[in-house]
């Protein structure tokens, strides 16, 4: 979503490539301009004066005009009643000029609705609506929309908007597709068109449709459509066999250390697991060969590549960011800075001083510790300075500072990024990375052996890209044993007009790194990846930073493509082979949609296709087993995936027996030590389900509930009361069997009904 503040009017444009904006915002959290002006994804300007030099200002008004924009969305989308504030603006990039339009709901809980729509052609490029909800936590979401419905519908806008590219287009398998039932926001189908170049795939363009699995509305809608001008013929393309040479001949899978990004605050005692891994190389292009040339295809975002792949076993960037900090309050602070001897505030800032000018017209404004709960590190001091008015052009209005508060060492420091027409760079890239090194080798000499420029081969110049105002960066990244830990390391910048550093961060965490023994061979692991990932031929986009307003160029190459049915994965245990998901559990263990095909003349066929979509019940692939009996184990597994919501916590994934157990007991569901394998019987699901639902309050009240059926004891008639009720068996007559073991079908129709009362809302 690329939106600005401004009027109906408003004309703002970048001179800075969109994509290179948004990398160095992935890459470095901390990026801005002078002044402190940042930029959102897309490269929108928030409404104002223009930057200074910016000569986009005489540029001729867009083909589209805002308000003919304006008309083409509304024609095509109906915006929310309750969206009623308005803002727009024009972005520039790779030769294209884009009306990007936001509609917004002033009063809780909020809503967007946004869309992009191409300044030349009048193409809708892009919509998202956004609803917000008052719901603290996941909520249940049974879909009322079929898959072949929402494909229907979804077909039905893109013969509308796209109708001329309908040919082009080869729709995708939405069988994969893991459908939630209880999750946060709105739960969705998405149905995608792959662009087909003369039968070839194009993967990186094409038509994407979000469909409400609730209502059927359309909630979201892209297209990627780039020229073909300079497209590579299929003609003289090499063999498959020779690109699987090429594979295995060149380092496509690099031997790595590899912590999972962290999801929630580290428990008392629990420490970050650090694993061996073989990762694609984030120097090439996902592991693409050439087709035409044989050698692998060098990608222009080194280290980006691995977050955008998708799937489930796509390994997310390691920024050197990688962990939330959680202000202190002031006398949370005193406390803090009494029992662990922290340095003081006037320290912390004698340290910043100590290696960086505060410039004279900077004040501090704010001070505060920060604790990282994510990764157990040490407390930090977080300073910020910014200034009065401008007195001098180029005159520095703000810096940041981070400085360990138990060792007073310096961890990063920020200050503006020059504007345009600041002046000429006196110093070429070679001779900026001998100052970024210089300035390294002092402020921390023990770690400068044990770093290494990220990817030599860069287009832009070895380890980072080259801001078009003279800016160099440079990235580098941990070393252990040899071996590459990309989530740790040092980005560097340096302004090579005034030869300063103007940005510097250091991440480096203190973690058991496991020996580099019994391992894998590369080849080897790279063999077994092939067979799980085949090379298919297909056109790839290629984004080069050092290109300038120019869109990526298009490749023709063969690049590794799971099965249908198999998790993407790029990353594989480098003692076990194993393809591991992006928190380093097996990829197998992951959540994924499961088709059963042995459950049509079962009772409850609906309800457990249902789970099997939402990544349910997996234990036995595709077969379900309906009539087997359900094990405590398995039926408290389905409980906890279900009550967290898809994207929630998934340590059951992974968990031993005994853990789902202990965990089964800590939510308050089962109240007794019960062996993982057990049986379940009717009254015990009973009891756990209403525990569950949290009506077993409302389940022991006396003497208002008459006996549903006769075979229940006194104390359970409230239970057997609420389950009648609620519809949790596919029972009839006056007995209820409270002995009677339950069968996979019988606990997956209970689960169901259960969920549908939490939708209710009763």
């Amino acid at each position: 979503m690329f939106f600005t503040k401004g009027s109906h009017a408003a004309k703002r444009y970048l001179a800075l490539p969109a994509v290179s904006v948004l990398l160095w915002q992935l890459v470095f959290p901390s990026f801005a301009l002078a002044g402190g002006l940042g930029f959102v994804a897309g490269g929108t300007v928030p409404a104002g004066p223009a930057a200074p030099g910016n000569a986009s200002q005489t540029m001729p008004d867009p083909a589209v005009s805002l308000t003919k924009a304006i008309g083409i969305v509304k024609d095509n989308f109906t915006i929310p009643a309750e969206d009623t504030q308005f803002s727009s603006g024009l972005n520039m990039y790779n030769q294209t000029e884009t009306w990007s339009l936001n509609w917004s709901s002033p009063g809780q809980p909020g809503g967007q609705f946004s869309a992009q729509v191409d300044a030349k052609s009048g193409e809708i490029l892009n919509m998202n609506n956004w609803k917000g909800t008052n719901q603290p936590g996941p909520s249940v979401q049974i879909p009322k929309i079929q898959p072949d419905a929402a494909q229907a519908i979804a077909q039905k806008l893109v013969q509308r908007l796209d109708g001329s590219k309908m040919a082009e287009l080869g729709l995708m398998p939405m069988d994969d597709q893991v459908i939630p039932l209880n999750t946060y926001g709105q739960t969705s189908y998405s149905v995608r068109w792959q662009r087909l170049v003369h039968g070839i795939p194009f993967p990186d363009n094409g038509v994407w449709v979000r469909v409400n699995s609730l209502n059927g509305d359309i909630q979201g809608y892209s297209l990627n459509w780039a020229p073909l001008s300079g497209i590579p013929s299929a003609t003289g393309v090499i063999s498959p066999s020779k690109a699987q040479a090429s594979f295995l001949n060149n380092p496509m899978l690099t031997l790595e250390y590899f912590t999972p990004p962290p999801f929630g605050p580290l428990a008392a005692g629990q420490k970050t697991v650090v694993q061996l891994v073989y990762a694609l190389n984030n120097a090439y292009q996902g592991g693409a060969i050439d087709a035409l040339t044989g050698e692998p295809v060098k990608t222009g975002f080194p280290g980006m590549y691995a977050g955008w792949k998708g799937g489930f076993g796509g390994m997310p960037n390691q920024g050197f960011g990688g962990s939330f900090t959680v202000p202190l309050t002031p006398l949370e602070q005193s406390a803090v800075a009494e029992n662990a001897k922290l340095i003081s505030q006037n320290e912390a800032v004698a340290a910043v001083k100590r290696w960086v000018s505060v410039p004279d017209s900077l004040i501090l404004r704010s001070a505060n510790l920060t604790t990282d709960n994510m990764s157990g590190g040490n407390p930090v001091w977080n300073l910020n300075w910014s200034g009065g008015k401008i007195t001098t052009p180029g005159q520095a209005q703000f810096m940041f500072a981070r400085v360990d508060a138990v060792t007073g060492e310096l961890l990063g420091f920020n200050l503006p990024y020059p504007g345009p027409g600041e002046g000429k760079p006196v110093i070429d890239r070679t001779q900026a990375q001998a100052v970024a090194e210089s300035f390294i080798k002092k402020i921390e000499p023990g770690h400068f052996a044990e770093i290494k420029l990220a990817d030599s081969d860069f287009p832009a110049g070895p380890g980072g890209p080259e801001i078009n105002n003279g800016v160099q960066m440079f990235n580098y990244y941990r070393l252990v044993n040899g071996i590459p830990y990309r989530a740790n390391g040092i980005n560097i910048s340096v302004d090579t007009v005034s030869q300063k550093i103007i940005n510097y961060n250091f991440n480096w965490a203190k973690l058991n790194f496991p020996p580099v023994t019994g391992i894998l061979t590369a080849r080897q692991v790279s063999e077994d990846f092939l067979k799980a990932e085949p090379l298919k031929l297909m056109y790839v986009q290629v984004f080069n930073p050092g290109a300038g307003d120019h869109p990526p160029g298009i490749h023709l190459v063969y690049q590794p493509t799971p099965a249908g049915g198999t998790p993407a994965s790029n990353m594989l245990d480098a003692k076990t082979g194993e393809f591991l998901g992006w928190n380093g559990q097996p990829a197998s263990q992951m959540p994924r949609a499961h088709h059963f095909t042995d459950i049509a003349d079962s009772f409850a066929a609906k309800e457990i296709a249902l789970l099997g979509q939402a990544g349910v019940f997996g234990g036995y692939g595709n077969l379900f087993h309906p009539d087997e009996s359900i094990t405590a184990g398995s039926l408290f597994k389905a409980m906890l995936f279900l009550k967290n919501g898809y994207g929630g916590p998934m340590p059951y994934n992974a968990a031993t027996d005994q853990d789902i157990i202990k965990t089964a007991q800590q939510q308050g569901w089962l109240k007794q030590d019960l062996q993982a394998g057990a049986t379940v019987n009717r009254e015990e699901f009973t009891k756990w389900m209403i525990r569950y639902l949290k009506l077993e309050p409302v389940a022991q009240l006396q003497g208002i509930y008459q006996a549903p059926y006769s075979d229940v004891s006194k104390d359970f008639t409230g239970y057997a009361a609420l389950a009648k009720g609620i519809g949790l068996f596919n029972i009839t007559g006056g007995t209820f069997a409270p002995t009677h073991v339950m069968t996979r079908a019988d606990a997956a129709y209970g689960l169901v009904r259960a969920l549908m009362l939490g939708q209710s809302g009763s």
